[in-house]
C-alpha cells in the first residue's frame, strides 16, 4: 500500500490529513491524522506506523502514529521546530532537520533514548535528510545560492557532493547558450538498489524553469568515494516531484501536476499511469518483510 496526504477545501481554510492507500483498488483508510498542515510522512522499518511532519504550534514537529491505534504521540518539541523526519533502516535513529540553533541544520535523535546529535553547522540551510545506508545519510545543502544533494556519515564527517556530480556546473550561472543549471528540489533514496530519484529544476535564460525526476546510481569509484551515473528520467510538461521507491527499487510512485495526482512508473520512467488524487506518496513495507527483520 501507499500512504499519501490528502487536502479538503473548506472556505478559505484547508484540511490535511493521512490515508493509507491499498495498490489493490481496496478502500482508502484515515489514519487518525488531520490538522492545517501534515508534511514528509515516513515509514517506520517494522511498518508498524509513520514518522510524520506536523504542525500543531505555530511551527511544526515531529510526530508518530502507529497503523492499528491511529494516535499520534510527539517526538520532538524544540523552539523553532524539526521536520523532514527520515527513519533509519535499523528502526532505531530518526535524522531531521531543525532550526533549534538558529539556522537550519541536520540532526539525528534516537527512538528509544531520545538521545539527539547535531550532524551539520554549516551557514547555508541543510534540510531534507535521508539514509542512504545504516551508516550514511544523504541530505539538501544551500551552498552559493544553490541546494545541492550532499552524503555525510552517520557522525557528520566525510561529506561530498553527489548531485549534480560535478561540482564547478553545479555552482555556475546559465551559460551564454542558454544550458540550464540544475538545482535539487528534493530526492529520495532505495538503498536496495543504491539508486536515488533525484527532483531537479533547471533554470535556463528566457525559458520557463522545468521540473523532473532525474534518477541516478551511486557506488564508490577508485579512491573509495560516492560516485553517481544517470540511469532514468521521468520528464513530461507538467511538475513531477516527490518521488517514492518501491522496496525493489524498480518502481516510482510520484504526484504531477497543479492539482497533483499520484502516478507511478518504472524508474526509467516508462509504463507510467495515474493511480489517485492526491500527493506525498509513501510505499508500505510487506509485514512479512518486517518480521524477518
Amino acid at each position: 500500500s501507499v500512504v499519501v496526504v490528502s487536502e479538503q477545501n473548506h472556505g478559505e481554510k484547508a484540511t490535511q490529513s493521512l490515508w493509507r492507500l491499498p495498490l489493490d483498488g481496496g478502500p482508502a483508510v484515515d489514519l487518525g491524522v488531520a490538522g492545517s498542515r501534515v508534511r514528509k510522512p515516513d515509514w517506520l522499518s517494522d511498518g508498524s506506523g509513520l514518522v510524520f511532519e506536523w504542525d500543531k504550534r505555530s511551527f511544526s514537529d515531529i510526530f508518530r502514529v502507529t497503523i492499528t491505534e491511529a494516535v499520534p504521540t510527539r517526538l520532538t518539541a524544540a523552539e523553532g521546530g524539526s521536520f523532514d523526519p527520515a527513519v533509519s533502516p535499523s528502526g532505531d535513529s530518526l535524522a531531521f532537520a531543525s532550526s533549534r540553533d538558529g539556522n537550519a541544520e541536520i540532526y539525528v535523535q534516537g527512538l528509544h533514548d531520545g538521545v539527539v546529535t547535531r550532524l551539520t553547522t554549516d551557514p547555508g540551510d541543510d534540510s531534507r535528510p535521508a539514509w542512504i545506508s545504516a551508516g550514511r545519510l544523504a541530505w539538501i545543502g544551500v551552498r552559493g545560492g544553490k541546494s545541492l544533494l550532499f552524503a555525510t556519515n552517520r557522525e557528520g564527517s566525510g561529506t561530498q557532493q553527489l548531485f549534480p556530480a560535478n561540482p564547478t556546473v553545479a555552482g555556475s550561472a546559465p551559460s551564454e547558450m542558454g544550458q540550464p543549471t540544475p538545482e535539487v528540489i528534493d530526492f529520495a533514496v532505495c538503498p536496495a538498489a543504491s539508486r536515488v530519484a533525484v527532483v531537479t529544476r533547471s533554470v535556463a535564460r528566457d525559458v520557463p524553469a522545468n521540473v523532473d525526476i532525474v534518477v541516478i546510481e551511486i557506488g564508490l569509484d577508485d579512491q573509495l568515494r560516492l560516485d553517481s551515473v544517470e540511469v532514468g528520467r521521468v520528464a513530461t510538461a507538467e511538475q513531477e516531484d516527490t518521488p517514492a521507491w518501491s522496496l525493489d527499487c524498480t518502481m516510482l510512485a510520484y504526484s504531477k501536476g497543479k492539482s497533483p495526482e499520484v502516478w507511478l512508473s518504472e524508474y526509467t520512467g516508462a509504463d507510467a499511469r495515474s493511480l489517485a488524487k492526491g500527493w506525498l506518496p509513501r510505499w508500505a513495507p510487506p509485514r512479512e518483510r518486517a518480521l524477518r527483520n
